[in-house]
C-alpha cells in the first residue's frame, strides 16, 4: 500500500510512489525516492542524494534495501522535529518560556503555562516582517563571528601546544640541572669520605708499622740470646730486649687507649624536608581568563534589529562574569 499519494495537479506525473523525493517535491516534481538520510530525516532520489552526500559526507544514508527502516524518517522536515521527543512535530509555542513545543512537551512540561500559541497562527505573515527578512544577514554575521572565533581558537590551540612543549623542555632542563647539582654534591661527599678513609687508613698503617718495627727488634734480640753468643753480646741483647719490651708495652698502652675508628654517613635532613615539601618542580601559570559562553535569546526581537546577543551575568565555579 502506498504510504504517500500526491495529487496529480501538483506533480509532473500522477504515478504513485511509496516515498517521493522531498527536494523534488518542493519543486513540484513527483520523483520516487531511493534513499533516506537518518540525520536529515529526508528522502532523496538518485540525483538529489548526490548533492546531499557532497554537503553532508558523514550522514548515514539508507538505500532501498533498508526500506523497512524508512518509516518514521520520511515525510517530516528535520527542522520540524522535536529535539526532546523523537518523531514528534513542533506545532506549538509556549510564550511563558519562549520555547517551541510538541504536544507531548505541552502535556509534560508546559501544562501549567498560561500562553500556548499554535505555530501556524504565529507564522502567518512572518515572511513579510522586517525581522524575518533580516534573519539571513544576522545569521551570516553571527556565523562570520563564530568562524573568526574558531580560527582564533585554533591558533590559540596551536600556540598552547607550543607553550606546552616549551614548558616540558624547561622542566627537563630543570631536572637536568638538579641531577647535575646532585651529582656535584655526591662527588663532594664521596671526596670527603675518601679523605676520611685515607686518614684513618694512614693512622692505622702507622700503628701497624710501629708495632712491626718493635716486633722485629724483639725477634732479633730473642734470636741473639738463644744463639748463645759471648757474654758481652748476650748482656747487650738482654738489656736492649728489656728496653724494647718496655717501649713496646708503652706503645701498646698508648695505642690501645685510643678509640677504635668507625665511619658512618648521616644525610642532611634538610634535603628530605625540602623535597617532601614539594608537590611539583614549579608553578604552571595560566594567564587566560576563561569565561562561560554568553546566553543568547534568538526569539528576542531586539536581537534581529541590533545583531547583538543579549548577555546576562552568570556565576560559574564561584567566579562572576559579565
Amino acid at each position: 500500500m502506498a504510504l504517500r499519494r500526491l495529487s496529480s495537479d501538483k506533480m509532473a506525473s500522477d504515478q504513485t510512489h511509496d516515498f517521493i523525493c522531498s527536494t523534488c517535491n518542493e519543486d513540484g516534481l513527483n520523483i520516487e525516492a531511493k534513499y533516506v538520510c537518518k540525520e536529515c530525516r529526508t528522502c532523496y532520489c538518485d540525483n538529489c542524494v548526490l548533492h546531499h552526500n557532497k554537503l553532508f559526507r558523514t550522514h548515514s544514508v539508507l538505500g532501498r534495501q533498508d526500506v523497512s527502516k524508512w518509516v518514521g524518517y520520511a515525510g517530516l522536515n528535520p527542522i520540524e522535529m522535536c529535539d526532546k521527543h523523537d518523531g514528534k512535530k513542533l506545532e506549538l509555542l509556549c510564550e511563558d518560556h519562549d520555547e517551541l513545543a510538541c504536544n507531548i512537551c505541552v502535556s509534560v512540561t508546559h501544562r501549567m503555562c498560561q500562553s500556548i500559541k499554535h505555530i501556524p497562527d504565529l507564522a502567518n505573515g512572518l515572511k513579510n516582517q522586517t525581522d524575518y527578512k533580516r534573519m539571513p544577514i544576522d545569521l551570516q554575521t553571527m556565523n562570520s563571528r563564530l568562524q573568526e572565533f574558531i580560527t582564533k581558537q585554533k591558533q590559540n590551540k596551536q600556540s598552547i601546544q607550543e607553550n606546552g612543549k616549551k614548558i616540558l623542555e624547561e622542566i627537563r632542563s630543570l631536572r637536568k640541572k638538579m641531577n647535575e647539582k646532585f651529582d656535584e654534591l655526591e662527588k663532594r661527599t664521596n671526596d670527603k669520605v675518601n679523605d676520611q678513609l685515607d686518614k684513618e687508613r694512614n693512622n692505622l698503617q702507622e700503628d701497624i708499622n710501629k708495632c712491626t718495627q718493635n716486633k722485629k727488634k724483639m725477634e732479633y734480640y730473642e734470636a741473639t740470646i738463644q744463639s748463645k753468643q759471648d757474654n758481652n753480646t748476650s748482656y747487650i741483647a738482654f738489656k736492649k730486649g728489656k728496653d724494647k719490651m718496655r717501649e713496646a708495652e708503652s706503645l701498646l698502652q698508648q695505642l690501645s687507649s685510643r678509640p677504635h675508628a668507625t665511619l658512618s654517613f648521616q644525610a642532611d635532613t634538610r634535603i628530605d624536608q625540602f623535597l617532601s615539601g614539594l608537590q611539583t618542580l614549579g608553578k604552571i601559570i595560566n594567564t587566560s581568563s576563561r569565561e562561560i559562553p554568553v546566553k543568547s535569546d534568538f526569539y528576542n526581537p531586539n536581537y534581529f534589529h541590533t545583531g547583538n546577543i543579549r548577555c546576562e551575568p552568570v556565576v560559574y565555579n564561584g567566579v562572576f562574569y559579565k
